[in-house]
C-alpha cells in the first residue's frame, strides 16, 4: 500500500474506533427504543420523499426549459434545456437507489431508466408526416421516449441523422434551426 493510501486507511481506522468507543454510539437506550416502523417512517420522511420532491421539481424545470426552447430556439434556451436535463437525470439517479415508489413501477421506471435509445426510430418519427403529439409519444416504446431519448436529442450521438454521410451535425444546429420544429416538438 502506498503512503497516501496507508495514511487514509489509518485515519479511517482511528475515526471508526473513536466512533465505536464513543459512549453515545449504540447506547443501550437507543437499542431499547429502536423500532423498525420508526426507522422506516424516518427513512421515508427524510430520504425517499425529499428525493421524489427534488425529482418532481427538476422534471418540471426540464419541461419548462424544453418549452422555452420550443417557443424560442436560441443558444440560451438550448443550453438551459441541456442544463435542466442534467439536473433531472441526476435527481432520477438519486431516486433510483430507493427502489420504492412510482420509479419502481413498470409504467414509470422505463421513462427514467431505459438507456437503450433507438436513434433511427426517433429520426424516422421526426422525418415522417405523423403528427407529433401526446398520443404519438404515449404509443412509442421505452426506447424512443424518456430521459435518455431527450439526452439523444439534446446531446446527439455518433448514430445521428447524418451519420451515414459522415457529416454529423451538432445537436445544437439540429435543435436551433428553423426547420427543426418537428425535432423540438418531439422533445417537448
Amino acid at each position: 500500500m502506498n503512503a497516501p493510501g496507508l495514511k487514509r486507511f489509518f485515519v479511517l481506522a482511528v475515526a471508526f474506533c473513536a466512533f465505536v468507543k464513543s459512549p453515545n454510539v449504540f447506547a443501550a437506550s437507543d437499542l431499547d427504543n429502536f423500532s423498525r416502523e420508526t426507522m422506516l417512517r424516518d427513512l421515508a420522511r427524510n430520504c425517499i420523499v425529499p428525493s421524489y420532491q427534488r425529482l418532481a421539481s427538476k422534471c418540471r424545470a426540464l419541461t419548462n426549459a424544453v418549452g422555452q426552447l420550443v417557443a424560442t430556439p436560441n443558444d440560451d434556451t438550448f443550453n438551459a434545456a441541456r442544463d435542466a436535463w442534467v439536473a433531472a437525470s441526476l435527481a432520477a439517479s438519486a431516486t433510483r437507489c430507493a427502489q420504492v415508489g412510482p420509479m419502481s413501477q413498470p409504467e414509470f421506471g422505463p421513462t427514467f431508466y431505459f438507456w437503450q435509445v433507438m436513434p433511427k426510430t426517433i429520426e424516422n418519427k421526426i422525418a415522417s408526416a405523423t403528427i407529433i403529439d401526446q398520443s404519438l409519444i404515449e404509443d412509442l416504446g421505452a426506447a424512443t421516449k424518456g430521459l435518455f431519448a431527450a439526452e439523444y436529442l439534446l446531446y446527439g450521438s455518433a448514430g445521428g441523422p447524418n451519420a451515414p454521410t459522415g457529416k454529423i451535425q451538432p445537436p445544437h444546429d439540429l435543435m436551433i434551426a428553423p426547420e427543426a420544429k418537428r425535432r423540438r416538438d418531439y422533445l417537448f
